[in-house]
């Protein structure tokens, strides 16, 4: 089942706001309070709510969580939608790369 573009633009929307307000909380916390966290506390803290996103809203958007790949996202998807699908390639070049490394 795909999801609608407006429902995946606002789940990350939604984790990117999830994501700052956390992180950013617990730098301000750890400063206010005396470095009671430490710099292992906030880095803990980035990575367990994006543990959390990933696994709250990666069957919805694919959890980009960073607007900056959100946008692109968006200018893809609806790039591909306009274009005919008996004209567009397919993508080789990723599988022909990554054999050399693999072995």
């Amino acid at each position: 089942m795909t999801s609608s573009l407006g429902r995946r633009c606002a789940v990350e929307a939604f984790a990117t706001f999830a994501l700052v307000f956390a992180g950013c909380g617990a730098i301000v916390v750890d400063a206010e309070r005396g470095e009671p966290l430490g710099a292992v506390g906030v880095a803990a803290t980035f990575g367990l709510v994006i543990m959390v996103l990933v696994y709250a809203t990666g069957h919805v958007s694919g959890s980009h969580i960073n607007p900056a790949v959100t946008i692109a996202f968006v200018g893809v998807v609806t790039s591909r939608s306009v274009r005919d699908a008996r004209t567009s390639r397919p993508r080789l070049e990723g599988r022909f790369s990554a054999r050399p490394c693999c072995g």
